[in-house]
C-alpha cells in the first residue's frame, strides 16, 4: 500500500475516531476499540458503500503495517494531531479530497449520533408518559358499593331532577373514575357520598341497637302508663241520668247478677245515680240498689198506657154529704176494702146479687163486714134488686159433676180449680211486663185475668194480690203462692193441682210456664200461699 493511501486510511481513521470517543461518551465509556467497531459497523451505516468498503480494506491494511512502529505508541499524539487536521488542512492540499470524504464522515457520524440519542430520549419519554399514564388510569377506577338504600345514577354531575338515568340498590357493585366528588361510569356519574368501599353490613350498630332499644321500653311504658290511668278513669264513678227501655228491670242490692233482689223498675222510669263498672247506683225505696246499665236509654222513653184495675172514683171532687143507701151487686165478685180507695187492703169479696146498705159518701159506701168496718165501690152497686147467678156445674175427666157451688162468708161463685184451669190454659204465651191479656201476661196479670173469668176482681201487683184472701198451708187448685228475692214480694203463681204444680208467668224469655213449688229454687224464695175461696 502507498504511504500516500496511508495518510488518507490514516485521516479517515482520525475522523472516524473522534467521532467514535464523542459516541463511547455517550454510551457510558464503553471499550474504545469495541466503540470504534461500532461506529463503522452499524452507526455510519448511511456512508456509502464503497467507501465504506475502501475505510475497512484501509484499516486491515494500516493495522497490519504500523504494527510494532512507532505509531502505535504516539497513538494519542497522532489522535491529537488528527483532531487539528480539519482547521491546519488549506485547499492546496494534495489530500483535500480524503480530507472532504472525512469531514463528511465525521459529521455523519456525529449527526446519526444525535438522532439516536434524540431518538432514544423521545423513546425514553413516550415510554415514561405512556407507563404514567397506565398507572394513572389503574389508580384512579375503583370499586364501591352502593351504602344507602336507593341512589340515583345521573347523565352529568348535578343533582338535578331531569338528569336521573338510572337507579342503584343498596350494596351493589360499581365501578369508575373519580371526577370532582363523582364516580364516572358507563351508565353515568354517581355521587361519591353515598358510597362505600365495602359492602354494607346489614346489622345495625350497637349504638343504634341500644337507641332502638331504648325507644321501644320508653313506648311500654308509657303504654303501661295510658293503660293504667285509663284502668284508673274506669274505676271512678260518673254521674249518669237513664231512662228505662224494657218493661221491667230488676233493681239489686249489689253491682252484679248474683246480688238480691230490692225490687224492680219499669219502662220509661228516670234514673240518676253512680255509674261505673256497666251498674248505675241509686236509691230505692231508701235503700241503695243497682241498676245494670245495659237497659238504660240516654234519652227519654215513654211509659206504657197504664192498666185499669177498676172504675176509679174521682176522689179529688169536693167531699159530698154521705146519704144512707141500700143497693145490690151488680157485678161477680165485688171487693171490700178497709178504705174508701182502691189502694187499701181487700178484705173480702161479696157475690152479684147481694143486697147492701150504709153510708155512702164519695162513691164509696161505707159497710159492716164481718164485724168490721169496709168500703164497697159504690159504681159496682144497682138500685134495685139482682138476680144470684145460677151453680156452676165442674166437668172432670171421663165424666160430668155437677156440683153446686157453696157460699160460706159471702164469697163469690166459682172455684179456685177454674181459675186455675183457665191460667193453665195459656201455657206457652208471651211474658208481657204489666200485660194482663191473652195478648200476653205477667205474673200477676195472669192470676188478675183467670179470677176476673169467675167473676173475682183481685188487686193488680203480686205485691198487693198478696193482701187478698186468706193464708192457707194446705195447698189446692185456685191457691195463689207468692215469692221474694230480697224480703219484698215480687212474684205470683197459681197452683193447678195437689202435687204443687203452679202456673205463672215467668220471665220474658220463658213466658207462661209450669213449675213445682216443691224444687229447692222456688222454696228458697217461697213466701207463703192465698186462699181466695
Amino acid at each position: 500500500m502507498s504511504k500516500k493511501n496511508i495518510g488518507s486510511t490514516i485521516g479517515v481513521l482520525a475522523a472516524v475516531t473522534i467521532g467514535a470517543t464523542a459516541y463511547a461518551s455517550t454510551m457510558n465509556n464503553l471499550d474504545k476499540e469495541d466503540q470504534s467497531k461500532k461506529v463503522l459497523d452499524s452507526n455510519v451505516s448511511y456512508v456509502d458503500s464503497n467507501l465504506a468498503s475502501k475505510v475497512e480494506t484501509v484499516k486491515k491494511d494500516y493495522a497490519n503495517e504500523v504494527k510494532n512502529t512507532k505509531f502505535a505508541e504516539k497513538e494519542n499524539k497522532s489522535n491529537r494531531k488528527n483532531e487539528k487536521i480539519e482547521t491546519s488542512r488549506n485547499l492546496a492540499d494534495p489530500s483535500i479530497l480524503e480530507s472532504s470524504s472525512e469531514q463528511a464522515i465525521v459529521k455523519a457520524v456525529n449527526k446519526k449520533i444525535k438522532e439516536n440519542d434524540v431518538k432514544k430520549i423521545e423513546e425514553d419519554t413516550i415510554s415514561n408518559v405512556v407507563e404514567k399514564k397506565n398507572d394513572k388510569v389503574d389508580e384512579s377506577v375503583v370499586e364501591k358499593y352502593v351504602s344507602v338504600d336507593s341512589l340515583n345514577i345521573r347523565s352529568s354531575k348535578t343533582d338535578q331532577e331531569n338528569n336521573i338515568v338510572g337507579v342503584l340498590n343498596k350494596n351493589d357493585k360499581v365501578s369508575g373514575i373519580i371526577e370532582d366528588g363523582w364516580l364516572k361510569t358507563e351508565k353515568g356519574y354517581i355521587n361519591l357520598n353515598f358510597l362505600s368501599d365495602q359492602i354494607v353490613e346489614e346489622k345495625e350498630p350497637e349504638e343504634a341497637q341500644k337507641v332502638e332499644a331504648e325507644k321501644k321500653a320508653e313506648e311500654e311504658a308509657q303504654k303501661v302508663e295510658a293503660e293504667k290511668k285509663a284502668e284508673e278513669e274506669a274505676q271512678k264513678p260518673i254521674a249518669y241520668t237513664g231512662w228505662v227501655n224494657i218493661e221491667a228491670l230488676n233493681v239489686r242490692s249489689g253491682a252484679g247478677t248474683s246480688s238480691n233482689l230490692l225490687g224492680v223498675v219499669t219502662k220509661g222510669d228516670k234514673l240518676s245515680g253512680e255509674l261505673k263498672d256497666g251498674w248505675l247506683k241509686i236509691s230505692y225505696n231508701g235503700q241503695t240498689g243497682f241498676v245494670s246499665a245495659d237497659y238504660l236509654s240516654d234519652t227519654e222513653v215513654a211509659k206504657p198506657a197504664p192498666v185499669v184495675e177498676e172504675k176509679e172514683v174521682n176522689e179529688e171532687k169536693e167531699e159530698a154529704k154521705a146519704v144512707y143507701y141500700t143497693g145490690w151487686v151488680n157485678t161477680p165478685s165485688l171487693r171490700v176494702r178497709s178504705q174508701a180507695n182502691t189502694y187499701s187492703n181487700t178484705i173480702g169479696n161479696i157475690s152479684k146479687g147481694d143486697k147492701v146498705e150504709g153510708q155512702l159518701a164519695n162513691g164509696w159506701l161505707q159497710i159492716s163486714y164481718n164485724g168490721q168496718t169496709a168500703y164497697i165501690n159504690a159504681s159496682y152497686l144497682s138500685d134495685t134488686e139482682v138476680a144470684k147467678p145460677a151453680p156452676i156445674v165442674e166437668e172432670k175427666t171421663n165424666n160430668i159433676v155437677a156440683e153446686k157451688a157453696s157460699y160460706q162468708n159471702n164469697q163469690v161463685s166459682g172455684s179456685g180449680q177454674q181459675a186455675a184451669n183457665i191460667a193453665a190454659s195459656f201455657v206457652g204465651y208471651p211474658y208481657v211486663w204489666g200485660g194482663s191479656t191473652p195478648s200476653g201476661f205477667d205474673c200477676s196479670g195472669l192470676v188478675y185475668y183467670a179470677y176476673r173469668q169467675v167473676g173475682v176482681n183481685l188487686n193488680r201487683s203480686s205485691k198487693t194480690q198478696f193482701y187478698n184472701g186468706y193464708s192457707v198451708t194446705n195447698l189446692q187448685a185456685g191457691d195463689l203462692v207468692f215469692f221474694s228475692s230480697d224480703g219484698v214480694i215480687d212474684h205470683v203463681g197459681m197452683i193447678i193441682n195437689s202435687n204443687g204444680d203452679f202456673v205463672h208467668a215467668s220471665t220474658p224469655s220463658r213466658g207462661v210456664v209450669i213449675d213445682n213449688i216443691y224444687s229447692s229454687w222456688y222454696q228458697n224464695s217461697y213466701v207463703g200461699a192465698k186462699r181466695i175461696f
